[in-house]
């Protein structure tokens, strides 16, 4: 019995050794997808942070910060030794300080708004935070390549409070011609009106109704959206690329895609003309030679 009893308790042992052996060589192979798994999480946050450094900013920046280096580039060819430039130093603050002043009063093509100069867009955003940031770097001037974000950061907050400062002064002295304050008058109707977006919906629901007109119902919904997406005006570039390329929507100096030249009624839609005609229900070939 006595023999018996020592191989049962063997034969335990011997089972309980297999199933330790067993639990830690789990727990091993738990312990290794882990640190497997972790280290796939930071290869893919590598792979992000590595993609970000290298895009930069998005394109449409790019494409800005291109325009105003190659601005920067031919002034500085023609008046950069007037204005003190020292290609061997760099553009100082004070040659920056000559390029925005030329800026203020000179444009390359013509504007529809009647501005002599660039908009606020460019002399007091552009130009102060893109400009010494992305295009000093882009133009290769001496001790701005190479410099990481703090450093870069501390350099150009001269630029930018400088710069930013200055164009405030430029709008202050400047004195307004009567081309500039109709301009002014002109860019009010740019602004956003407030939509009634029930009202809006309720108009859609109506049109979508009649199915006996669908030319005109079709045509209506049409010019809705239009009007929807239109009278929406962003800042920043965009304007500022649509004035320099004579793409401002006006009619001899009158906004015609205001909420205000459209109106409508039980009798179908409105649209007021710059010639202060007032076409009702107007079909689509009506509309589109608008």
């Amino acid at each position: 019995m006595a023999s018996g009893a020592m191989a049962n308790r063997s034969t335990q042992s011997a089972a309980v050794r297999r199933l330790a052996a067993l639990v830690e060589q789990d727990e091993q192979e738990e312990a290794q997808r882990l640190a497997e798994q972790r280290l796939a999480e930071w290869d893919r946050a590598a792979a992000a942070q590595k993609a970000a450094e290298e895009a930069g900013v998005d394109p449409k920046t790019k494409q800005q910060v291109k325009y105003l280096a190659g601005k920067l580039s031919a002034w500085l060819e023609v008046h950069g030794v007037a204005a003190g430039y020292d290609a061997a130093m760099g553009p100082t603050v004070e040659v920056m300080r000559h390029f925005q002043s030329y800026c203020f009063v000179h444009r390359k093509n013509y504007s529809l708004l009647g501005n002599q100069g660039m908009g606020d867009s460019f002399g007091a955003l552009q130009v102060p935070y893109l400009l010494p940031k992305y295009g000093f770097p882009l133009l290769q001037f001496p001790g701005w390549v190479g410099l990481d974000a703090d450093a870069l950061e501390m350099k150009c907050a001269p630029y930018k409070i400088s710069l930013r400062s200055q164009w405030k002064e430029l709008k202050v002295a400047h004195v307004l011609t009567e081309q500039e304050k109709l301009s002014e008058e002109q860019q009010r109707s740019l602004v956003k009106v407030k939509w009634d977006d029930r009202a809006l919906s309720l108009a859609q629901d109506h049109c979508m109704r009649d199915v006996l007109r669908l030319n005109r119902a079709c045509t209506r919904l049409a010019v809705m959206g239009f009007v929807r997406a239109t009278t929406s005006r962003s800042g920043g570039f965009t304007k500022d690329w649509a004035d320099r390329s004579g793409q401002c929507l006006q009619w001899l100096g009158r906004n015609v895609l205001n909420v205000y030249d459209f109106a409508w009624d039980t009798e179908g839609m409105q649209i007021e003309m710059p010639d202060c005609s007032v076409l009702q229900d107007a079909i689509a070939g009506e509309q589109g030679s608008m």
